[in-house]
């Protein structure tokens, strides 16, 4: 309800020339999806709505103590997701504690965009305008769940958004901008494509050792201080950020970190053998979506 038309806000002497500029960096991608991609937008992310606020919603992960196992939240039309979402801060953290009586452990993180898949027209927020690169990314990884999204299969889902959307960013920075903007860019997508690699392999580490320390657990209480001293000093030996490496550990924020990068590698490894250019990925997902994934997520869970 709060939000107003682009076209509207862009004929307003009061909107600042850098959010003008995001308004119209925004209808370049839009008309590249649905052009050059062969995407529908159904009028989404044609309207603005200012918030108070960086983030749309706080995301509650949820997880056993004795195990990296996702509690999983069961939803009309979407199956079962690992997460649940909050438009107040309050509500997100009243269900936390709540749910913390079954005796699990619990994450809450922000998020700056969420995708209704088409059933209402989706507005743009300005979490999502940190950055010209962030804009362009945000929204193709969301244009990607309004056009796919196979029920109960979030890890999937937004892995291959990720995946197809650092594919689309690559070819609109290219086919859009210039010289050192166009350069800058592209650096910035080259750095968050590095960044996401290592944290696939960091994730990876230290879930594998997880399923090492609470299988020959014997104390949990014990286990689970071992395990996250352990993931701390790990975090700060690869070189992440010293407040992200000392923020509380527990297994709902280790089962989060794979969400979107579980089957990342797999994506981009079928792409490649089956010779699938990532527009027409999307395409053979719509059409026969059941049979990719199962391949996709057998290879992985093979692997």
């Amino acid at each position: 309800m709060k939000a107003k038309n682009i076209d509207t806000l862009l004929k307003d002497p009061s909107v600042t020339e850098n959010l003008k500029a995001k308004l119209i960096l925004s209808k370049k991608v839009l008309h590249y999806a649905e052009e050059s991609l062969q995407m529908k937008t159904l009028g989404s992310y044609s309207k603005y709505a200012k918030l108070n606020r960086k983030w749309v919603s706080k995301i509650v992960v949820a997880a056993k103590k004795d195990s990296l196992k996702t509690h999983l939240f069961n939803f009309p039309i979407v199956g079962a997701l690992p997460y649940k979402g909050f438009f107040q801060e309050k509500d997100a953290q009243d269900f936390a504690e709540k749910i913390k009586k079954d005796h699990l452990d619990v994450y809450i993180r922000p998020t700056v965009a969420f995708s209704s898949l088409g059933w209402w027209k989706d507005p743009l927020f300005p979490g999502m305008m940190s950055s010209d690169y962030d804009l362009i990314e945000v929204l193709f990884h969301e244009l990607v769940h309004l056009n796919f999204y196979y029920p109960s299969q979030a890890a999937f889902n937004e892995a291959f958004a990720t995946w197809f959307s650092s594919k689309a960013s690559h070819d609109f920075i290219n086919e859009n901008f210039q010289n050192t903007q166009k350069t800058t860019l592209l650096t910035e997508l080259q750095e968050n494509l590095d960044f996401q690699k290592k944290m696939t392999r960091f994730t990876l580490e230290i879930q594998k050792k997880g399923k090492q320390f609470y299988s020959q657990s014997k104390n949990l209480k014990k286990t689970r201080k071992k395990y996250f001293q352990w993931i701390q000093e790990k975090c700060l030996n690869k070189g992440f950020h010293k407040k992200y490496c000392s923020k509380e550990w527990n297994n709902a924020r280790i089962s989060s970190m794979s969400t979107y990068l579980k089957h990342f590698d797999e994506i981009e490894k079928y792409s490649q053998e089956k010779k699938i250019p990532y527009q027409k990925f999307l395409n053979l997902l719509r059409e026969s979506p059941a049979s990719i994934v199962s391949k996709i997520i057998s290879q992985e869970n093979n692997e």
